[in-house]
């Protein structure tokens, strides 16, 4: 039998908890601001860009685009992000992957403010949640995890499997919970088993934890 899982109803009530705390923030005289960066011109990551802009604006936080063309150099971001981290009216920084081709995501995510960094790309933070003591957790496995958890299914002693070609997949894997003893299969390079679920995209290398 399988059971369908409200995501619709538990993003709702996530909301309605977000809303309440921007609220107690904005009384106490702080107005929560999200800036969120888009280097090019992809569609699907300005539709994202977009959609996390009306999220911050239906639980009252402020926020700003910044969209960049995809000529960008790497040293004009990385002097954008600076400029953003020392802004105090500024609480969060969403870089929008992928970023083009010419820029080395490695060498620009270390200029995020790790206080800032809401996706958790910045290296300490990746330490931090490896270590199981994170600051900020990357946003897509947290929301799996938040759906897996209101199952009420244990996963404990289960294979977990993922099915990824993004830059955050190694942050997936980190995200496992070392107390809950599951092993994740990244199905990424077995294309027989993976064909109906991805339609297409570069493969990655197979890797299999357990943490």
């Amino acid at each position: 039998m399988i059971n369908l899982i409200d995501g619709k109803g538990i993003a709702a009530e996530l909301r309605a908890k977000c809303a309440e705390r921007v609220s107690n923030l904005i009384s106490n005289g702080i107005v929560p601001k999200l800036a969120v960066i888009i280097v090019g011109d992809d569609p699907a990551s300005h539709q994202y860009v977009n959609s996390r802009a009306a999220d911050c604006k239906a639980v009252g936080m402020d926020s700003t685009v910044y969209e960049l063309p995809s000529d960008t150099t790497q040293s004009e971001l990385i002097s954008l992000l600076e400029q953003i981290n020392a802004d105090p009216k500024i609480h969060g920084i969403l870089l929008q992957m992928p970023l083009p081709m010419h820029m080395n995501p490695d060498e620009v995510v270390v200029h995020i403010s790790r206080d800032k960094d809401v996706d958790g790309l910045h290296p300490i933070n990746i330490g931090m949640l490896g270590s199981g003591k994170p600051s900020f957790a990357p946003c897509t496995p947290s929301s799996i995890m938040q759906l897996i958890k209101s199952t009420g299914v244990p996963i404990r002693g289960r294979e977990t499997r993922e099915v990824s070609n993004t830059e955050l997949k190694a942050l997936m894997e980190s995200y496992k919970d070392k107390s809950r003893g599951s092993v994740l299969s990244d199905l990424s390079d077995r294309k027989e088993e993976t064909a109906a679920a991805r339609p297409s995209g570069k493969a990655s290398k197979m890797q299999e934890a357990a943490r």
